[in-house]
């Protein structure tokens, strides 16, 4: 009788187990989230788990916040594991907490995270937005000044009522040169149109402040900081009648410095080193 390799007919015995039982699954479809262990059986008998889990088998999902206050918090309560991370990136402008990160030889499944998300503030996005668009009219950007006066804070806001006011008087008038005072405002004489033709009247002027500065917001949230942006009033004139518009001066910058402030408040307060880029 000859001998019988056990170990060679054990191998076979599980090796024809396992792709039986591979045939029957669909290895892609798991009943339980979370990669909770399952067992294939054949068709027609039923499986029941011993028991359903009071809670999830591990933390998933991704919150998102609106403020850096709740980025911070949520951070301080569930940040405390050695994989977790904050990304930063500008493109798109936003925090984003890994919590649970590969971590040295410990790799993880990178699927419970906090994402903030900065979105720009009614006040900036309403300023940049009319940025070196000319107004249709003395008494269009007349109207858009006195709406939005109160983000102005140089020269004083009286100033400008008054330079809105005048604008708003002067629509349809003929308006010829312009001179520049010792202090920088444009001195704009106009006179009244008669029949296509005008005439200068001696002494009718209108004075404008060729720089003003605003302070507003740059991004949206409780308490956010305001930060100053100068701006250019920019005019032409066009057989006697007045374009005008503004200029911010390099707002880009502004969005880079209110941006380097977040990540400085974000990597004291949750002590940890923000990583430049964004996750897969």
């Amino acid at each position: 009788m000859a001998d019988i390799d056990y170990g060679e007919v054990g191998s076979n015995i599980v090796y024809t187990a396992l792709h039986a039982g591979a045939a029957i699954a669909d290895p892609k479809k798991n009943p339980e989230p979370h990669g909770r262990a399952y067992a294939v059986v054949p068709e027609g008998s039923s499986l029941e788990y011993l028991e359903r889990p009071a809670f999830p088998l591990r933390r998933a999902g991704t919150v998102k916040l609106s403020d850096t206050a709740s980025f911070l918090e949520y951070w301080k309560r569930q940040g405390d594991q050695p994989g977790s991370y904050i990304y930063g990136s500008m493109v798109p402008a936003q925090f984003l907490a890994v919590l649970n990160e590969h971590y040295r030889e410990h790799p993880d499944w990178r699927d419970h995270r906090a994402l903030y998300a900065l979105t720009h503030s009614d006040e900036w996005n309403t300023w940049a937005g009319k940025s070196g668009k000319q107004f249709d009219g003395n008494d269009v950007f007349a109207a858009w000044l006195e709406e939005n006066l109160f983000d102005i804070v140089a020269p004083e806001p009286a100033k400008f009522m008054d330079v809105a006011l005048n604008m708003r008087i002067r629509q349809g008038q003929v308006f010829g040169k312009k001179v520049r005072l010792n202090d920088g405002d444009i001195v704009l004489e106009y006179s009244n149109s008669v029949e296509g033709t005008s005439t200068m009247a001696t002494g009718e002027t209108l004075t404008i402040p060729e720089r003003f500065e605003i302070s507003v917001p740059v991004f949206k949230g409780r308490d956010a900081p305001k930060y100053i942006v100068e701006a250019r009033f920019r005019y032409r004139l066009n057989n006697g009648s007045l374009k005008i518009h503004y200029d911010l001066v390099r707002p880009n910058k502004t969005i880079e410095t209110a941006f380097a402030a977040l990540l400085d408040e974000i990597e004291t307060t949750a002590n940890t080193k923000i990583l430049w880029g964004t996750p897969e």
